[in-house]
């Protein structure tokens, strides 16, 4: 399509001169006053290099989009948009446009990120064509209208899947009662809740400093449906939660997890054991997080948390000790975790990063060995 191949033609390099102050978090890394940050993230993750401060000293139609990262002056932002211009132009490319605003912060960060689009007659027009959008419509100068027709429409598809779903989550007896789904998501609630803080700090390199917090917005909205008594034992349920109120990545490949449960539930009547019941349940998370996020197991991310898990169960799948498997579950997902620590990233924004700065467990991988070692307690405890 169009959009495909204008995306082929952008390219963005963000730079920056200090990391963004996150509050209640603090500076996601330290950068010395006398280098720039190259290739940072948006959102605070450390770039793939660093660099002394240098001063500023193909023939094609381009726009330059100069978006402030959030803590520079109008002066400062002026001259970069005065030295990106004649830099560009000394390199013999032609700028047909070129706006500066900030289009995406990263809280009071002092920096800016330069993206280069390659244009062509028809790419000009879509550019300067009506759309809304208070900053674009600000500093293009172009008398704006709402868009006739809604662009973003819900797949019948999806809303039927879910409400399927739905049905089976409320129709099939689960292979777990209410009352212990009531105690153990309290517990996941508890656990994710206390470390909160250390999840958030694995996260600081490699991610937006943010994982433990996430998923406490998540543990937040599920006990607070708890509580109001409209949560019953559904995955479906847990999906739309998860999306609506964790957002970000973790929202996503939560609810896709939850999903991929809840599909699951339709051959709940087939499975030989409760064991083979959830062997089927994670092996389906893991093939539509992998299917949507591009991850694979190895990669060092939370897939190889849920991997382990996987193998504890097919390696049992026959065994009716489930306090052996339980055992077990903690033990070779911590293992996992600990481990993946040392791989080389191969997905996620941390595989962009410096390898030498994450040094730490994937926070994703540290959340599932969390919340496994909750699950496990509250199952020993209610069924001893």
């Amino acid at each position: 399509t169009e959009l495909e191949s204008f995306s082929k033609c952008i390219h963005t390099i963000n730079v920056a001169l200090t990391a963004c102050n996150i509050p209640g978090v603090g500076m996601s890394f330290k950068l010395p006053k006398d280098q720039i940050e190259v290739g940072l993230g948006l959102h605070g993750e450390a770039g793939i290099r660093r660099t002394n401060m240098l001063t500023t000293p193909v023939h094609f139609g381009t726009a330059i989009f100069i978006n402030n990262l959030g803590g520079l002056t109008v002066m400062e932002i002026n001259i970069l948009c005065k030295e990106t211009l004649t830099y560009v132009q000394q390199k013999g490319f032609v700028v047909e446009r070129i706006v500066s605003e900030m289009f995406a912060t990263s809280f009071n960060m002092a920096g800016v990120s330069i993206t280069v689009l390659e244009v062509d007659a028809l790419l000009i027009k879509l550019l300067d064509a009506r759309a809304v959008c208070e900053v674009w419509q600000a500093k293009c100068n172009i008398k704006r209208a709402p868009n006739k027709n809604p662009f973003l429409l819900t797949s019948k598809s999806v809303k039927d899947e879910e409400n399927e779903n739905e049905k089976l989550d409320s129709k099939l007896e689960l292979p777990f009662g209410k009352d212990f789904f009531i105690v153990a998501t309290r517990e996941v609630r508890k656990r994710l809740l206390k470390n909160e803080a250390y999840l958030n700090e694995l996260d600081r390199v490699g991610g937006d400093s943010d994982c433990g917090s996430t998923l406490a917005k998540g543990c937040n909205a599920v006990i607070k449906a708890l509580d109001a008594n409209s949560l019953r034992p559904s995955f479906t349920q847990l999906a739309r939660i998860s999306e609506s109120a964790m957002g970000g990545t973790s929202g996503a490949v939560y609810s896709q997890l939850f999903s991929a449960a809840a599909r699951e539930v339709t051959s709940i009547s087939k499975t030989a054991s409760r064991v083979d019941f959830w062997l089927k349940c994670v092996t389906r998370a893991i093939n539509k997080i992998s299917e949507y996020g591009q991850a694979k197991v190895g990669d060092r991310t939370m897939l190889d948390a849920l991997n382990a898990v996987r193998l504890v169960f097919e390696q049992n799948k026959y065994l009716t000790d489930f306090s052996f498997i339980a055992r077990q579950l903690t033990r070779d997902v911590e293992a996992a975790t600990k481990a993946k620590a040392t791989m080389e990233l191969k997905a996620g924004r941390a595989a962009y990063v410096d390898a030498i700065l994450v040094t730490e467990p994937d926070p994703g991988a540290a959340a599932v060995s969390i919340w496994v070692k909750a699950l496990v307690m509250k199952y020993n405890e209610f069924y001893k």
